[in-house]
């Protein structure tokens, strides 16, 4: 399931296009996510929000863009919904990846 919403991060798929593709109900989705202690909104919104991590640390791809790639109409949206679930702004994750790295760099 992750990796079929991964895959088509950019799109607005709902709970109906993930039990099509795994062929059950939408009912038997929720009923099977909730079993484990999950629901398909937190979990398309953690997919999301580790590609957009990864995009962050290892791209040069504007904020903007990686908003777009990772399903968010524009960019404001997506720092709030990033702040909230990182506790930190998408700038400040990919400053921090960068000083790291420049520490951890040899001379």
């Amino acid at each position: 399931m992750r990796a079929f919403i991964l895959s088509r991060a950019d799109q607005a798929l709902t709970a109906d296009d993930v039990a099509q593709y795994l062929n059950m109900s939408v009912r038997t989705l929720r009923r099977r996510l909730a079993d484990i202690g999950m629901c398909f909104n937190d979990i398309r919104l953690e997919v999301r929000m580790q590609a957009a991590t990864r995009y962050l640390k290892y791209s040069k791809m504007s904020i903007e863009r990686i908003a777009n790639v990772v399903g968010y109409s524009d960019q404001a949206s997506f720092t709030r919904a990033f702040q909230k679930w990182a506790n930190d702004t998408p700038d400040a994750i990919r400053r921090k990846h960068r000083l790291q790295q420049n520490i951890m760099a040899p001379n």
